[in-house]
């Protein structure tokens, strides 16, 4: 999940944590974001908001995910 918050802040934004999960909250949230994401497999919105949030919260807490892609 790092890789992905590392790729979104390079090419898209400038994201702190709680953006990006604000940011995975409209992957579940918003039907277009859903549809365009669940077309690489269904339940993969779902999935990247999940791992959104344990990324954030982790991050938050102080933990590393140096090695947690």
């Amino acid at each position: 999940m790092k890789e992905w918050y590392d790729f979104s802040n390079k090419n898209f934004s400038n994201y702190s944590l709680d953006a990006f999960y604000g940011l995975g909250q409209l992957y579940i949230n918003d039907e277009r974001f859903t549809k365009n994401i669940d077309q690489y497999g269904e339940g993969l919105a779902k999935l990247m908001i999940e791992a959104m949030k344990v990324f954030t919260n982790n991050q938050i807490r102080g933990g590393s995910n140096e090695n947690n892609n």
